[in-house]
């Protein structure tokens, strides 16, 4: 469980700073009528598309047209399209029209909501996440002008207890130990901007203590307390018992699908007399339960164009053991079949990026296996789209009419029929225009090689040592650690000495030193090297060093860590013994501290690259 924590923690190290919304897409003359010539790039803005099977996140036109002016839907349906015989037009015969995607179960970070609106998903609903992550998107959420990256819906920090789910990943996260704590819990996501508040709850009769909870009688507060606030509360359980418990005191969702037990009569009459929804999430089942099924998103040749390369990595993750077994798939396949016939609002939620799944990709995934657990194409494509709007405050977001934004996408095919036909994107379109796809072979490799080489012994005759050697902390991401770096440059030996304070108050804390291996932030080829080499000590307590080597295109660093002590010591690094790692592709080399709170000391008399 400590390596999967890990990989996630090192997910956040390397996105840097987000992003800035970009200008909108480019547009051009007017298309001719074919179904040879889907030139999407050209649609943005101002345009028509006829010809084109419709579905709303309702109900299906077979024939429709659709009209987008000024970046609005205006037009949907049947209707004559001669008053718009000046725009570009796009005859779409062969082709389903979608709403943007929802994805109601997403842990969301870094790039994931441009990597989630790649594949098609224009809404994720976060189930916990850094309120300092959110405060970037709340302003631009709502903004025609946010056309780059999905919307993003969050309850900021979960409601678990000391110790319990969501304490494990190496920050601070307010807990919850008495009932007179939780009214301001809520009230402090409520000032953040929660969108509906999330708790985590496993029953005292729970047949699987993965974690400690909160208590039934806090759960209740916690229910009252939302509703007061004009909130709904989302439960996290695992199996039955806490999902009837958690019903019984007031939540109006259900995270995940209980796995110990096939739903009673019981669960289905308190699912009806509450209104209560359930985001199954049966893809990161099957990545627990180990389930071997012949569904498997990242052999998907439509899904594999577009992988970003850490999303690779995420789908080939493995899942930690809990004791879960196929038969528990099993169980929670046979529960989305058996509350879907029974009214229970169902919605498609992936649980990204969890070991074996990836932003936007995987809610593909999880509508096969709505197909494959007995619902209608159409009605996994529900639970994917309008069905959320109408148990969530997400305005339209999930539907097509006039009054929701132009945000769609355009498959070839019938996903009515085959629903494997959503990952056959022909186009993407966030509110008019027309988003550019990410594809796997945008990364090429660099042809830069690294002629300097990276050689300092921190004597006098180095120079420019400032442009190579950086301070780098958590502070790109919101958080407060500190650091800095001086030369002492004319004592012998002469070292680089760096200084630095791990504070809380951000999920994956460090501070440390970049090191700049030229290039203007372009990948280096540093392929003609075989070794690391680097002399170090430090004059506080013991600690470890974390060595990390960032390649083009990956979230992951692949990290080396080095034990440091008051003596000098040499450590080499053979980076020939690295698999998976491409050292044509290198941006960045760094040496930090992570996650423990407190003062660190390095200092680094000497570090080279040397050749084979």
């Amino acid at each position: 469980m400590k390596k999967v924590l890990i990989a996630l923690a090192l997910i956040i190290f390397i996105v840097g700073f987000f992003w800035l919304l970009p200008t909108s897409a480019e547009t051009s003359s007017p298309i001719a009528n074919s179904t040879n010539t889907l030139n999407i790039k050209a649609l943005s803005g101002d345009f028509v598309i006829t010809n084109v099977r419709i579905f709303d996140g309702e109900k299906t036109i077979e024939k429709g047209v659709v009209v987008v002016k000024d970046n609005q839907l205006v037009l949907i349906g049947n209707d004559d399209t001669t008053t718009y015989s000046d725009l570009p037009i796009l005859d779409a015969s062969g082709h389903t029209l979608l709403p943007g995607l929802v994805d109601a179960h997403t842990h969301s970070w870094g790039d994931a909501p441009k990597e989630a609106l790649n594949f098609g998903v224009a809404t994720m609903l976060d189930m916990f996440t850094v309120p300092d992550f959110m405060q970037g998107h709340l302003p631009v959420r709502d903004s025609q002008l946010n056309t780059q990256q999905a919307d993003l819906f969050s309850p900021m920090y979960l409601a678990t207890a000391p110790n319990g789910h969501g304490t494990q990943f190496g920050m601070p996260v307010p807990v919850l130990e008495r009932i007179d704590q939780v009214p301001q819990f809520v009230a402090n996501r409520v000032a953040e901007g929660a969108d509906y508040i999330k708790a985590v709850y496993f029953s005292a009769h729970s047949p699987n203590q993965h974690f400690p909870s909160i208590s039934l009688k806090i759960l209740k507060a916690l229910a009252e307390h939302s509703q007061q606030h004009g909130l709904k509360l989302l439960v996290h359980i695992d199996d039955l018992i806490s999902a009837k418990e958690a019903i019984q005191v007031g939540a109006d969702g259900l995270v995940h699908m209980f796995t110990d037990e096939l739903a009673d009569q019981e669960i289905i009459d308190l699912m009806r007399a509450n209104d209560v929804f359930v985001v199954p999430t049966l893809s990161i089942i099957a990545r627990a339960t180990h389930v071997n099924d012949g569904i498997d998103i990242s052999q998907s040749v439509e899904i594999q164009k577009y992988l970003r390369p850490n999303q690779v990595l995420e789908l080939q993750r493995g899942y930690p053991e809990f004791g879960l077994t196929p038969e528990n798939y099993q169980i929670a396949q046979a529960n989305v079949k058996t509350l879907h016939d029974a009214g229970i609002i169902i919605l498609a939620g992936s649980d990204a990026p969890n070991p074996g799944t990836t932003h936007g990709a995987s809610l593909h995934e999880e509508l096969q296996r709505f197909v494959q657990a007995g619902l209608t194409p159409e009605q996994a494509l529900k639970a994917a789209t309008g069905m959320a709007s109408t148990v969530l405050s997400i305005s339209t977001r999930g539907r097509l009419s006039t009054s929701s934004a132009a945000t769609m996408l355009l498959v070839e095919g019938d996903p009515l029929v085959d629903i494997n036909a959503t990952q056959s994107i022909v186009g993407i379109w966030k509110h008019g225009q027309s988003l550019t796809r990410y594809m796997a072979n945008d990364a090429s490799a660099s042809k830069n090689p690294l002629s300097a080489g990276l050689n300092f012994d921190f004597n006098s005759g180095d120079t420019d040592l400032d442009k190579h050697f950086m301070v780098t902390t958590d502070q790109m991401m919101q958080g407060h650690s500190e650091g800095a770096v001086q030369f002492q440059l004319d004592t012998a030996p002469g070292y680089l000495e760096f200084n630095g304070e791990i504070k809380p108050g951000f999920m994956y804390p460090w501070t440390g030193i970049a090191v700049a291996l030229g290039g203007g932030g372009q990948p280096i080829d540093i392929s003609h090297t075989s070794q690391l080499t680097l002399s170090a000590r430090t004059t506080g307590n013991p600690s470890t060093l974390t060595v990390l080597l960032i390649q083009e295109g990956i979230r992951q660093p692949f990290m080396f860590p080095i034990q440091l002590d008051s003596e000098w010591q040499q450590h080499q690094i053979d980076l020939t013994q690295m698999p998976g790692v491409d050292l044509t592709k290198i941006v960045n080399l760094s040496l930090t501290f992570m996650r423990e709170p407190g003062h660190y000391n390095l200092q680094l008399d000497s570090i080279s690259l040397k050749s084979h």
